[in-house]
This record gives structure tokens, sequence and C-alpha cells, in this order.
């Protein structure tokens, strides 16, 4: 596949807690395990909000942003069916065209849109602190991927998830 041509030695891991300190309790994990040359690497990444949030909401969008994280966030449907879309209604805004904007802010304005809505303490760390991942993930010089950082990238996904929720 596509994914697993560009990764044959080994898939980089995290573990611990990347978060801030008012979001300890959503401690995510990225574990490594060694593969021999030549060999395919999987990855799974998965996160609530993926399939049930509508935010990434099918495995070849899952893959799509994994692979190419600016042209997914680019995409003119991509707040269709979501959390986005039904807030701007409700208010008579216009949903933003993620066409037209950088990634970053994507991201910020998907946070100011949410942001009235979250109301619990605890989940307004969360969604801050993956604002800010998400930010300068975004702004990175060429932005990452899955071939080049697999890690960076399927927090990012993960950490979009969180956002759009």
């Amino acid at each position: 596949t596509m994914m697993s041509s560009a990764l044959s030695t080994g898939v980089v891991g995290f573990g611990g807690n990347f978060l801030s300190t008012e979001a300890r309790a959503l401690e995510k994990h990225l574990f490594e395990w060694e593969v021999e040359t030549d060999e395919f690497t999987a990855f799974l990444v998965c996160g609530e909000g993926f399939f049930n949030r509508n935010t990434l909401c099918n495995p070849e969008l899952v893959t799509n942003f994994l692979l190419d994280p600016v042209t997914t966030c680019k995409d003119e449907f991509l707040f269709c069916n979501t959390l986005v879309e039904d807030v701007c209604q409700q208010r008579g805004e216009p949903v933003p065209k993620a066409d037209r904007f950088p990634m970053a802010i994507i991201f910020s304005k998907v946070y100011r849109i949410l942001e009235p809505k979250v109301t619990d303490p605890s989940w307004q760390g969360v969604r801050r602190a993956a604002l800010e991942f998400l930010t300068e993930f975004a702004q990175e010089a060429s932005t990452p991927h899955i071939r080049v950082a697999p890690v960076r990238t399927m927090l990012a996904a993960a950490f979009f998830t969180i956002l759009m929720s």
C-alpha cells in the first residue's frame, strides 16, 4: 500500500502525558514496535470523534488526513454533518469554507465556533491543548504527514477530533 512502502524499518512511538496539566485525564499513548527491514508497517490511529462526531467519518478520510493533512483540511465538505455545521446553522452564521483558509486558520475557526458550547473546564483545557498542537503542526515549514512524521501526524488526527467536538 501507499503508506507501507515508505516506512519499513519501524514505528516511532510516544508514550506519556503530552497535554496540558488540566488535560491529564485524557493521556494518550503511541507505542513502538520494531519491524524487520522490508516488512510492512501498519498504523492504528483512533479517537472517539472520528466516526461518532463525523470529524474524519470514514477510513478513507482518516487515511487521506494521514497522507496529506493540508489537502484533507481544505476539502470543501470538511464541515458537512459535523458539530461545526450544526452550531453555525443554529446561530444563523455561514459555515466556514475550509478550502479558502490555511490549515492553522481552519483550526482556529473551529475552536472559536465551538468554544461557547464547551462548558466543562477540563474539556476546555483539552481543546486548548489540541489547538496549540494543531497550530504548531500546521505552521511547520513542511507540514508533516505519515511518511515523514508518523507520530506527529497521528497525534494531529486525534487532536483534530478533539477540536471538532
